[in-house]
This record gives structure tokens, C-alpha cells and sequence, in this order.
């Protein structure tokens, strides 16, 4: 028997066991409604989420090859066990990943940026001054930035889990409703 090609996001958990639905159900919960005030939970959540995901999705993949292999004992195990690994990884290495991102965030805006403005390709000086400048300002800005994409990934993960699909208005919806209970909710700085 072959296995389902899968390909979407909601076809490769539709596809996953009901407790790997379930976890990544409420780790969308809780990135949905507070990903921001619990930045480093909610960072290995999401993580785990992603690596039950590949775990499931490499397993089903090998299925044709290794009969077997996708047995939901198996599916379960192999999804707990790179989530956990996945978690820890990005917990860790959270810092040198926002640099990381800040600098291909800026590398590639400034040379956009560039050739737009002037019809022609970037010299070098200007990617590189704009992934030094992005690795400096990602981290930063990143506390603000939290606000909306903790609640964006957990209306993913939410309905994913939930068996809607990938339904924009839906997805809209949990989003904008996430974002302004954890707008509303967030700490203050005191002056």
C-alpha cells in the first residue's frame, strides 16, 4: 500500500495521530492567547509542534521502503521524541537564531531595497550592511513583533489540529482575536 502524498500543512496533521493533534492543538492554544508574555514556552512549543510534524511526515515517507513504519505506536514515539529534540534546540539556540534571521531579513531587504530604488544590482557594501544592521535590530524589535506572530502560528497550529484546513477567514479570525487579547493583556513598562 502507498502512502497519501502529503501535501499541505493540514493534510500532514489530518494525518498524524490523534495526540500528536492534540499537542499541536494546544501549543496553538497557547501561542494563540498568551505566545508573547510566554516567549520561551511558547518558542518550544512551536518547535515541538514543527519536529512531531517532520517526525510523522519522514515516517509516512519512509512507509513504502520500511513496511511498518508508519504504526501509530511508532508514529507517536518518533513524534514525541524529535518534538522534544526540536524544543530543545530552538530553546536554546533562540538568540543566535533571531541574529540569524535578522541578518537574511536584512541581507536580502537591502539589496531589494536597492535595486528598486536605483533599477540596478546592489554592490556588496549594501547586503552586508543591511544583514550586520538587521542581526542587530531583529532581537530588539523581536518582543514587539511577538504580538502578532505568536497568535498567527497558533491559528495555524489550531486549525490544523482542529481539521479546518487552511481556511483564511478562520485563520484570519483567530489571528486578529489573538492579537488583541495579547495586545490587551501584555505588560506595561512602568515609567
Amino acid at each position: 500500500m502507498d502512502a497519501p502524498l502529503l501535501t499541505d500543512w493540514s493534510s500532514l496533521l489530518a494525518a498524524s495521530p490523534l495526540a500528536v493533534r492534540g499537542a499541536v492543538g494546544l501549543a496553538g492554544l497557547l501561542l494563540l492567547l498568551a505566545g508573547a508574555r510566554l516567549y520561551r514556552p511558547a518558542l518550544g512549543l512551536t518547535a515541538f509542534a514543527f519536529g512531531a510534524l517532520l517526525a510523522v511526515g519522514g515516517l509516512r515517507a519512509l512507509a513504502p521502503y520500511l513496511p511498518g513504519v508508519d504504526a501509530p505506536t511508532l508514529l507517536l514515539a518518533g513524534a514525541v521524541i524529535l518534538g522534544l529534540v526540536s524544543a530543545a534546540v530552538a530553546t536554546f539556540a533562540h538568540r543566535v537564531g533571531l541574529a540569524s534571521a535578522g541578518a537574511i531579513l536584512g541581507l536580502g531587504g537591502g539589496a531589494a531595497a536597492w535595486q528598486a530604488a536605483t533599477g540596478a544590482p546592489a554592490p556588496l557594501w549594501v547586503p552586508l550592511g543591511g544583514a550586520a544592521l538587521g542581526a542587530l535590530a531583529l532581537p530588539f524589535a523581536f518582543g514587539s513583533l511577538l504580538l502578532v506572530l505568536t497568535p498567527a502560528v497558533g491559528a495555524l497550529c489550531l486549525t490544523g489540529a482542529a481539521g479546518w484546513g487552511q481556511t483564511l477567514p478562520v485563520m484570519g479570525g483567530l489571528w486578529l482575536g489573538g492579537t488583541a487579547i495579547q495586545w490587551l493583556t501584555r505588560k506595561r513598562k512602568r515609567a
